[in-house]
């Protein structure tokens, strides 16, 4: 399931069995069920890196526009164009919970049941082990959460570049590159985003 290149137009992604399998489970995540379920109502179905808090950042269309949006038919249709028909043969993943959030884990995994027929085995781990599993990327899936500094440090500067910090900083570059996400038009966009907050300027880059 892994995609090794994504240095490509998205056009040629979506035809990767690997891309095609992350949409799926992107599609079948029914995030209302997940937040009345696991977090007892106490959340906001997110579509993206940027939540509500961060205010004039925050696209409140997302939701309408986005691919990963719920779309349990989408997600089947997907799978099974990746080579797996009702998850049939599809392996066994592992999704990475901190002891405290494994209930959290516990129903994303039978959402994807639900919807894939896919099997996901809960692992919680000690956040100091997970960590260590998260900094070298070795995990399947992780459910994680991040702190909320002001758009764009958490939500794009920490994470959407080659050397961002939450990138598997201890990671074997040798098999995790990621030197797609370093894009000099990218670069001017984020460093633009940082110092001037005007959603029309940022488009027009």
């Amino acid at each position: 399931m892994r995609v090794e290149n994504f240095d490509k137009p998205l056009s040629e992604l979506k035809k990767e069995k690997g891309f095609q399998v992350r949409l799926a489970i992107a599609k079948a995540l029914d995030r209302d069920l997940f937040i009345k379920q696991a977090k007892f109502g106490n959340g906001y179905p997110a579509h993206g890196s940027i939540n509500p808090a961060m205010g004039y950042y925050f696209d409140e269309n997302l939701a309408n526009v986005s691919e990963q949006a719920y779309d349990p038919e989408g997600a089947s249709e997907l799978l099974a164009k990746a080579g797996y028909p009702g998850g049939k043969g599809f392996p066994e993943i592992k999704l990475k919970t901190t002891p405290n959030t494994k209930r959290d884990g516990l129903v994303v995994a039978n959402i994807l049941k639900q919807v894939l027929g896919i099997s996901v085995l809960v692992d919680p781990k000690d956040f100091s082990v997970g960590i260590e599993e998260f900094d070298t990327l070795n995990y399947d899936m992780r459910l994680g959460g991040s702190g909320v500094d002001y758009d764009p440090d958490d939500g794009l500067v920490d994470w959407m570049q080659t050397n961002s910090k939450f990138n598997g900083r201890k990671r074997d570059k040798s098999n995790f590159h990621l030197d797609f996400i370093l894009r000099p038009n990218l670069m001017q966009l984020l460093t633009h985003s940082h110092w001037w907050p005007i959603q029309q300027k940022g488009a027009s880059l």
